[in-house]
């Protein structure tokens, strides 16, 4: 039996918790510079592996077990599959579960202009669940396909892996955008 901690505020308890009862604790911190929580948990971590070389000078060299990203097996699977070829660019705007009012605007404000290139594409927008106000200003654009929020982890791959460029604020999902 083992922990195997990600971070994050509901992680200090079970790994402090797995500690008190002898319990191996594993940490993979997805971030070039840990958050509180993993900078903690890192000190009684039985090893520690880390998504950038430069996370390192914030833990103990000798528990350092490696260096990489991590991929569920649904992500590895769709990489298998052959793309699909697509008439036009496909552009994603993935900002997660929150959304991002200020890449919407200036989303907005380039689609608006007449001249513009992503006219030339076709726009995968993930509104996320706190921007629903904006779906009645996207709907007017024939080349923006909308999505509230992806539930569902395999539809969600299904359409990062059918796009060409991504404009994403996200955490560790940045990783699955490299793989496709």
């Amino acid at each position: 039996m083992a922990i195997f901690s990600k971070g994050g505020y509901v992680s200090l308890p079970v790994a402090i918790a797995g500690w008190i009862l002898r319990i191996p604790v594993y940490l993979h911190e997805s971030d070039s510079v840990p958050g509180l929580a993993n900078r903690l948990v890192a000190r009684f971590a039985t090893g520690i592996w880390s998504s950038f070389i430069e996370a390192d000078k914030f833990f103990a060299p000798e528990k350092i077990l490696g260096h990489g990203s991590l991929l569920s097996e649904d992500i590895i699977k769709i990489m298998k599959t052959a793309p699909e070829i697509q008439p036009k660019t496909q552009l994603l705007v993935s900002c997660g579960s929150q959304g991002s009012s200020a890449i919407f605007d200036v989303l907005l404000a380039m689609l608006e202009t007449r001249y513009t290139v992503l006219g030339t594409l076709d726009v995968h927008l993930i509104l996320g669940m706190k921007n629903p106000q904006y779906r009645e200003k996207f709907e007017k654009f024939h080349n923006v396909i909308i999505y509230d929020f992806f539930y569902d982890q395999d539809e969600y791959l299904k359409v990062m892996k059918k796009c060409d460029i991504v404009i994403a604020r996200s955490g560790s999902s940045v990783f699955e955008f490299e793989a496709m």
